[in-house]
C-alpha cells in the first residue's frame, strides 16, 4: 500500500477518465504532467474512484478530495486535487 492512503470510507464513486473529461462535477486537476502520471499508473482491470473527505474535515481545514487507483481492491496510487 502507498505511503499515504484514503481511508476507504471517503472513496464516493468509482469514474471513468472519459467522466471526468466531461463532466462539470468532477474536479480536473490543474497539473496535466502530474495527472498523465498518475493516470500512467493504471493498469487492465484497475479502478478509478473519486474521494472527497467528510464535511467536519473541511470545517476544521483538513479536507481533501482527488483520485484513487484501486488494484485487486487495493489502492496503488491516489491524486490530491483540492485540500483545504
Amino acid at each position: 500500500m502507498p505511503e499515504a492512503f484514503v481511508p476507504s470510507a471517503w472513496l464516493y464513486q468509482q469514474v471513468s477518465l472519459e467522466e471526468i473529461e466531461k463532466s462539470a462535477d468532477l474536479p480536473v486537476p490543474a497539473d496535466s504532467a502530474a495527472w498523465t502520471a498518475f493516470l500512467a499508473q493504471m493498469r487492465p482491470g484497475d479502478q478509478l474512484w473519486y474521494f472527497i473527505s467528510p464535511p467536519d474535515t473541511w470545517r476544521h481545514l483538513a479536507g481533501r478530495l482527488g483520485y484513487v487507483i484501486l488494484r485487486a481492491g487495493q489502492q496503488v496510487a491516489q491524486m490530491i486535487i483540492m485540500m483545504n
